[in-house]
């Protein structure tokens, strides 16, 4: 049997489990008052939703066939990120547009993960297009590539904005984030 039927044979009996399970947790919790019920139930209808969106995120994105890219920017007082476009192997697999709270989010120190995708393993060729208001408030367009291999295990990358005091512009960088240094 292979490793996908069994994955899939899991999730059924988690919610057949889940299912029959739910008129227990409501004959279990019968002393408490109505409101403190509900109260239980949607709780616990949260956490199982975060269960199944972990599952379902190694279902579509098994980790051995993962590219995710985070973006995230170091400062950027010389640098206003708009648009975002995120092209691999000349397909546009990303197009964002940023709003005024999610680029000072970026700026404040929060990461976002701008694609997950399925690649088999092999060369590629990344680039992202950003455009934004630059120094002097000029409109500023800038393409950065990076050529990546994938291997047998996930690729995570991120791309840092960050400004370059020296030549009073901003500067990109991909970089590769390395989450298991022994595997």
């Amino acid at each position: 049997m292979t490793v996908f039927k069994l994955k899939w044979q899991k999730i059924v009996i988690g919610i057949v489990l889940l299912v029959n399970m739910t008129p227990l947790i409501a004959i279990e919790n019968s002393e408490l008052t109505l409101d403190e019920q509900i109260v239980a139930i949607k709780e616990e209808m949260i956490h199982l939703g975060t269960e199944i969106k972990l599952l379902e995120d190694v279902l579509l994105y098994p980790p051995k066939n993962k590219v995710a890219l985070y973006l995230s920017m170091n400062i950027g007082k010389l640098f206003t990120l708009q648009t975002l476009r995120l092209v691999i192997n000349e397909e546009m697999v990303a197009n964002y547009t940023y709003s005024k709270r999610e680029e000072s989010g970026l700026k404040s120190g929060a990461a976002q993960r701008v694609y997950v995708g399925n690649y088999l393993p092999g060369k590629y060729n990344l680039r992202m297009i950003m455009e934004g208001v630059g120094p002097h408030g000029r409109q500023y367009k800038r393409a950065v590539s990076h050529q990546f291999e994938k291997k047998d295990k996930a690729k995570l990358m991120q791309v840092v904005v960050y400004d370059d005091a020296h030549r009073q512009q901003p500067d990109f960088l991909v970089e590769d984030i390395d989450l298991c240094k022994t595997c």
